[in-house]
């Protein structure tokens, strides 16, 4: 039998908020504790979206370490950085005069990349083992949001931060090959595991509750997740206009979600008078996966950039 280790888990994104890191982080931690390891968790007050649009009260959990961060609210890179380096300055703080003894390894997940660093900055103080993981190639994806550009001083030396923390890893965890391939690349020495996001078997068997679409028409294609630049989620607006226009009404869309495009969605949902469009805000995830096994099909897409090639959106699975 394994020897239970003492983790420490840093994450600025955790439970109530509605991420997919923040789903990712909760069950593996979950996980852990049921495999008998003591697992500490150190992540920012709730600052992700609830089912009700808000951001989530701060609640009292056992073994959760909470930190004061500075939201981002929009309104260029400076405040976008700001709001990452406020967590990282916190967490540092917290896990030095917060945490008590010292711990076998600290999981640092990213991006963004500035929690590795504190990740780092925390193995270091604790005489404990560096693991990193990575979900998304950030600087990278930052500049395929259009929150960074490549041409800038910012961009530059982020990459730089990026290599040299892996490099002081001790072992790298992320979540497909073609990302594990790009990591071996920058830091050949450190070790690099695959684990791929997954499915809690609880909600495949919540699928079963559901009854089966009623049949068409009308068709109901619905999203379920970040309503970002990623996303690109006008194209489904551009669909439904196209299809109205030739008279179809057998088709309907459903977008559910909060994200910084969601006004522009809005507004562009307004401007064409489109009635064969929803948009709704997040719900809690047994209604999200309720409107999942009741849809018709089900949209996902991303943006084409080399950087997003590397990974697996977790909602495909």
């Amino acid at each position: 039998m394994p020897i239970p280790l003492r983790i420490l888990v840093v994450s600025q994104y955790y439970h109530p908020d509605i991420t997919a890191a923040a789903f990712r982080v909760k069950e593996t931690v979950e996980l852990l504790r049921r495999k008998g390891h003591h697992v500490e968790v150190l992540t920012a007050r709730p600052h992700r979206a609830t089912a009700e649009g808000k951001a989530p009260p701060a609640i009292d959990e056992t073994g959760v370490v909470r930190t004061p961060i500075v939201r981002y609210r929009g309104g260029g890179r400076w405040n976008y950085i700001l709001h990452y380096l406020s967590f990282l300055l916190f967490a540092v703080v917290a896990g030095i005069f917060r945490l008590r003894g010292r711990f076998d390894l600290v999981w640092a997940t990213s991006p963004p990349l500035f929690v590795g660093v504190a990740g780092f900055i925390l193995a270091l103080v604790r005489r404990a083992e560096l693991v990193l993981d990575i979900r998304d190639i950030w600087p990278d994806s930052a500049a395929a949001t259009g929150q960074l550009s490549q041409k800038t001083r910012l961009f530059r030396w982020a990459k730089g931060l990026e290599v040299w923390l892996y490099r002081r890893a001790r072992l790298i965890t992320c979540v497909a090959s073609p990302m594990a391939g790009y990591l071996r690349g920058k830091a050949p020495e450190t070790s690099v595991e695959i684990i791929y996001n997954g499915v809690p078997s609880e909600l495949l068997d919540s699928c079963a509750s559901h009854p089966a679409p009623p049949a068409p028409p009308p068709l109901t294609i619905t999203y379920v997740g970040n309503m970002g630049y990623l996303q690109d989620l006008a194209l489904l607006l551009q669909a439904a206009d196209r299809l109205r226009s030739a008279g179809r009404t057998d088709m309907r869309f459903e977008l559910i979600g909060e994200g910084v495009e969601k006004a522009r969605l809005l507004a562009q949902k307004k401007a064409l008078g489109l009635t064969n469009v929803e948009i709704l805000g997040p719900l809690s995830k047994p209604e999200a996966i309720a409107r999942t096994c009741n849809a018709s099909a089900l949209f996902l897409q991303l943006r084409e950039d080399p950087t997003l090639e590397m990974t697996i959106p977790s909602k495909v699975f």
